[in-house]
């Protein structure tokens, strides 16, 4: 491929990877707190940044990466997902079955102002790392179209910034939407914490896996 055309696709990727709702319940909860644009620049450093550096470190070590590249997964790694995905569709049934609670269950206070906000930012890293698959491919794609390391870093550079700017877009009219955007969140999380929706959700993801 070209480098306007992997440019094109890691914007599109980017604005793909941006739109994760974990991601959203976190930045909603950092803007919640007294200083709002602070605790986002603690969060939004380490996790945008650690986007941009797992890309550069997979681009560094593209000579060795290059002769697995179009080597189907190994027997291990496919037994390991599937283990998985097990796990997780198993849970998924268990919320059809588990008994309802008479009790509502206090919400845990957690604050993420400050430098709390910095770890949040590291820890959702991790969390997202394998969901992050579109991105991998992006990098794996640049690797495969010989692209030059300068070139790769630029490609880098622009998925950083498209993948960004969703949360500081979100960051700066927070305060002047907040009431609708809570209201809005309500809904949506009364839907999706609903037993069956999220077991439905995770059968899903679980069969997925299972089955490749």
């Amino acid at each position: 491929m070209t480098f306007f055309a992997l440019a094109l696709t890691a914007i599109g990727v980017a604005a793909v990877e941006a739109l994760d709702p974990i991601t959203f319940v976190v930045l909603f909860k950092i803007l919640a707190t007294k200083k709002p644009l602070e605790s986002f620049t603690y969060f939004i450093i380490p996790y945008s940044g650690m986007m941009f550096l797992l890309g550069v470190i997979i681009l560094l070590f593209n000579h060795s990466l290059e002769p697995y590249l179009n080597q189907p997964a190994s027997e291990t790694s496919q037994w390991i997902w599937f283990a998985i995905g097990i796990l997780i569709a198993s849970y998924g049934l268990y919320q059809y079955f588990r008994p309802r609670k008479r009790s509502r269950e206090k919400a845990m206070k957690l604050e993420l102002g400050g430098p709390k906000s910095f770890i949040a930012g590291v820890i959702l890293f991790f969390v997202n790392l394998p969901l992050s698959v579109a991105y991998i491919a992006l990098i794996l794609l640049v690797i495969k179209s010989g692209t030059p390391f300068g070139q790769g870093i630029v490609i880098m550079v622009i998925f950083t910034v498209i993948f960004t700017i969703p949360y500081v877009v979100t960051a700066l009219i927070y305060k002047k939407y907040e009431d609708k955007i809570r209201r809005f969140l309500d809904k949506v999380f009364k839907f999706v914490g609903s037993r069956y929706v999220f077991g439905t959700i995770l059968l899903a993801i679980g069969l997925y896996l299972i089955l490749g």
